[in-house]
């Protein structure tokens, strides 16, 4: 299973000079955006420290981050190992470091963050927590784990700490912020990566925004023991999946998707985030209309145009009107407020009714999208 639902790490960083020559502390690459030779080369320079120091914790933990930076700028492709002579997946890198360094912080971590939406390594996950919960980047996967197996209290426990520790950027909490608020009351929200699911979910645990909507994020759906409960809830059949090749998780996410969106009949509103891959609700394009920053899906078609009381009264617009602050994490941000030319088209006709002010909304978000 596709294992990057870990890594959405909120902080802006200040991105310095690639190194090719000296290892660098390691980022995960879904919060900063580096080259994929950069990534392979870190992870020859890291493996050269272990060398060295094969009980040094940290030289562990960055080898494996640029192992893993190495595989997602890949494209999550397993031909990723073959980029570079120490490139290694995430479970050899774990069975080296049972030898190495068994017992550590950094092993509980890594065994636990491995495992993707997998609950199985949830114990070493908790063992982590437990001994440094503090530690940079540790709580996604345990938000992570927490949702994977239905454990509320422990996902608003994480999420609130995440969210005391300042760790993230107001501007996704804005894109979060609005993304929950162009979901119909008691709506189902389907989101697909790290960047449009994370902020959501803190914003419902830590602040009390929209808990009513419920967020899933369609690689969940890839595991077993999180969808069957997940659709019993919603009157839905668990959906047996066709045996796809490793490296092939698209064609898993659109039959789920299908799937989900044929089958439901239930009263909660479907909502599509603008950020899922299309491919995953093509079927259903006759049925769309745009909510805000989302697709609402419905047979009866639109009954009501919301946009414009979104756009005046609802959104917020802080993080588009602040062009002069410096926002590091903005290359990753605008990779997705890209989709927000949709809301744009949707609110042309109204426009010519616009004052001066709400123009300059209008026209930020046309710079951001390039429309």
């Amino acid at each position: 299973m596709r294992q990057v639902l870990f890594y959405f790490l909120l902080t802006p960083i200040f991105l310095s000079a690639q190194s090719l020559t000296e290892a660098e502390a390691q980022i995960s690459f879904a919060k900063e955006s580096r080259s994929h030779d950069y990534y392979v080369k870190q992870a020859a320079l890291w493996w050269q420290e272990i060398e060295k120091s094969p009980k040094d914790e940290m030289a562990w933990w960055n080898y494996y981050r640029a192992c893993r930076n190495a595989e997602g700028s890949a494209g999550w492709n397993p031909d990723f190992v073959n980029h570079g002579p120490q490139l290694r997946v995430g479970s050899d890198i774990v069975a080296l470091m049972e030898e190495a360094i068994p017992g550590t912080f950094i092993y509980h971590y890594v065994k636990g963050s491995t495992g993707g939406v997998d609950p199985q390594a949830g114990d070493h996950l908790l063992k982590a927590y437990e001994m440094n919960p503090d530690f940079p980047g540790l709580l996604a996967p345990l938000v992570t784990y927490s949702i994977s197996t239905h454990n509320e209290a422990l996902r608003k426990e994480a999420n609130l700490r995440w969210y005391r520790s300042g760790d993230y950027s107001a501007a996704w909490l804005d894109f979060a912020y609005n993304l929950l608020q162009s979901v119909e009351p008691n709506g189902i929200l389907l989101t697909q990566g790290d960047n449009d699911s994370y902020p959501l979910w803190m914003l419902q645990d830590a602040l009390a925004i929209r808990t009513d909507v419920q967020v899933i994020n369609i690689d969940f759906l890839l595991f077993a023991e999180f969808q069957e409960p997940t659709f019993a809830k919603l009157g839905l059949k668990p959906f047996k999946f066709e045996k796809i090749e490793i490296g092939e998780f698209a064609k898993n996410w659109q039959n789920v998707c299908t799937y989900f969106l044929d089958q439901y009949s239930g009263e909660r509103p479907l909502h599509i985030s603008f950020t899922v891959n299309k491919a995953n609700y093509r079927d259903f394009k006759d049925q769309l209309y745009v909510r805000g920053f989302t697709y609402r899906i419905s047979k009866e078609g639109e009954a009501k145009n919301r946009n414009l009381e979104l756009f005046r009264e609802v959104f917020r617009w802080d993080s588009f009107l602040r062009e002069l602050e410096l926002n590091p994490s903005a290359a990753r941000l605008k990779e997705m407020q890209q989709h927000y030319a949709l809301f744009l088209e949707s609110i042309e006709t109204f426009k010519s009714d616009l004052a001066p002010w709400e123009m300059q909304k209008v026209m930020a978000l046309e710079k951001i999208t390039g429309k």
